[in-house]
């Protein structure tokens, strides 16, 4: 029989211990990447609450709460191709006025959620503020109300067909007269405040436009 010796018994333990200890662990020793990237989120603006945007052609308008009611606080200026005048032909008016507009092209001419204001909507706004002079103060441009009213004139197809810039402010309607070729429109004078009011007129003039929401 051959015999096992003391350093035969140590030589094989030794075998065994460095071949189970050569292989590499390699779900010890992977390392970990970590993504320390940060998401990077882009929030659109938001719209200020006082202004309105008319996703057209984005032109953004002041508005101003009345009487609980939202209206354009300056004049709408969205050209359309017929029925639509910068005063003078000069489209560097448009900036402070907006266009004038004659009836039929008001009333198409309006974005949605919006209207032209009816007869009446325009003498509750009337009313509000003051009537007649102190209604007048109150609308035109830095009135307490907020409605900044300018004095952009009219057009009426004359041979001289602009006039009125820095004397009238006059503003359409929705609202039909009896006589289906006119339709009342709000009018106010700076030199005869008290009679701010509402009249009618042939719808071929160009006029100004404000609009109140729905």
């Amino acid at each position: 029989m051959k015999k096992i010796t003391f350093y035969t018994l140590l030589l094989a333990f030794t075998t065994i211990l460095f071949s189970c200890g050569s292989g590499e662990n390699t779900d010890s020793n992977t390392e970990t990447e970590t993504d320390n990237t940060e998401e990077v989120v882009i929030e659109e603006p938001k719209e200020d609450p006082n202004t309105f945007t008319d996703t057209r052609d984005k032109h953004v308008y002041k508005t101003v709460e009345i009487d609980g009611k939202t209206w354009l606080a300056e004049n709408f200026a969205f050209k359309t191709g017929e029925g639509c005048w910068a005063y003078d032909n000069d489209e560097n008016n448009v900036a402070k006025y907006g266009y004038l507009y004659n009836w039929d092209a008001a009333m198409e001419v309006v974005p949605s959620g919006w209207h032209l204001p009816t007869q009446k909507e325009f003498e509750s706004l009337i009313k509000f503020t003051g009537g007649g002079e102190n209604a007048f103060n109150a609308m035109i441009e830095g009135g307490d109300s907020g409605f900044n009213g300018t004095f952009s004139g009219w057009y009426d197809g004359s041979s001289e067909p602009f006039a009125g810039m820095n004397d009238n402010m006059t503003f359409w309607s929705s609202t039909e007269h009896s006589q289906t070729k006119y339709a009342f429109y709000l009018d106010a004078f700076k030199y005869d405040a008290k009679k701010i009011g509402m009249f009618s007129l042939d719808k071929t003039q160009g006029y100004s436009v404000r609009l109140i929401k729905d």
